[in-house]
């Protein structure tokens, strides 16, 4: 489970769907626990419940995707350093990623738990869900040092080509939210603060899971104080790799607070609907996120190993893969028609 895959030997088209394949069931299973969630709040909270959540879950985004992004840029020179074999500055790259984790983690938390209020109000939240609202991104906010190193463990495990031990966070941890969630909303009856503790309870399971993987082997992590570069020049490094990755999340999550500005126009019910059919969409785009993080990873390896070739092998690889199996049946189905109008045309195809 703990072994790590080397990207730079192999074939790329093997490499990257086996890759790929984990993380599609990982956020199968954490897509799946959306939908029970959505249900246990839905039927023991009512549309006001939903409406709490979907009315905040862009301003989480905005929170997570700036943490997200920017260790998934980490990851990325993270995955140069594997390529190269070089361990010494594989541990300095992370020993600085996590300094930059748990400041950003902090600063993230402090500074939204003060303005999201501020924020709501803004959105047009209306009055009869804004309680819960409030209670419900506080609450998330407070995990936020939780998914800030959860995603640290995870995206260094996956630099290094292992994505086994990913799925299995993901998938105990959905599990696990569950069951939370029906303990803390139906059992407890906590509320909506109930729905925000038992995700956040959650991301901290993952977190230990995937820290314990990556920390089992101590030569991963182990960091004497004697970088092969200066700490300025790995903290300018990590940065160029994640702020833009960072500052796509933060585009993306500002485009979905207009929309729910002009969603909180309408009535509850509008919004609950809103939010069911957005854990929906989910579903849509579990393969191209997980395609996208296992080209990245690839990628990364090979780039640091200096194998142009294999990146251009392994990016033609990720496109058949993605898009394979949609231009297969797309084809066939083509096909038919063509014969069939053939047919009726006198035509022999």
């Amino acid at each position: 489970m703990t072994k790590d895959t080397d990207m730079t030997v192999g074939n790329p088209f093997v490499l990257i769907g086996t890759f790929s394949f984990s993380l599609v069931t990982g956020n199968l299973f954490q897509q799946f626990y959306t939908f029970v969630d959505t249900i246990i709040i839905g039927k023991k909270i009512g549309a006001s419940g939903l409406a709490a959540v979907g009315g905040t879950e862009w301003l989480i985004f905005m929170v997570n995707g700036l943490v997200i992004g920017l260790v998934q840029g980490f990851s990325i020179l993270l995955g140069n350093c594997f390529g190269e074999k070089n361990e010494q500055r594989f541990a300095a790259c992370y020993h600085m990623s996590k300094k930059i984790c748990a400041v950003l983690a902090a600063a993230l938390t402090a500074v939204f738990l003060l303005i999201s209020g501020s924020i709501l109000r803004m959105l047009g939240t209306k009055e009869e869900v804004y309680p819960m609202a409030k209670t419900y991104v506080d609450t998330i906010l407070l995990g936020t040092p939780f998914l800030a190193f959860y995603q640290l463990f995870s995206g260094a495990l996956r630099s290094r080509g292992n994505s086994r031990i990913p799925l299995l966070a993901m998938t105990v941890s959905s599990l696990c939210n569950i069951i939370l969630d029906i303990l803390f909303v139906n059992v407890l009856e906590l509320g909506i603060a109930g729905a925000a503790l038992g995700t956040i309870l959650s991301e901290f399971v993952v977190m230990l899971i995937c820290g314990y993987y990556f920390y089992h082997d101590g030569s991963r992590a182990g960091y004497d104080g004697s970088a092969l570069e200066d700490e300025k020049m790995v903290m300018k490094r990590l940065f160029q790799m994640g702020l833009p990755m960072a500052l796509q999340s933060l585009i993306t999550s500002i485009g979905g607070l207009i929309v729910v500005n002009r969603i909180n126009q309408y009535d509850l019910t509008f919004l609950a609907g809103y939010t069911s059919a957005v854990k929906l969409y989910g579903l849509l785009e579990i393969a191209a996120s997980s395609f996208g993080l296992a080209a990245a990873a690839y990628v990364s390896q090979n780039y640091g190993a200096n194998k142009m070739n294999r990146i251009r092998q392994g990016v033609r690889a990720g496109l058949l893969r993605s898009h394979g199996f949609w231009r297969k049946k797309h084809s066939e189905a083509v096909h038919r028609h063509l014969r069939r109008d053939g047919r009726s045309a006198g035509i022999r195809i």
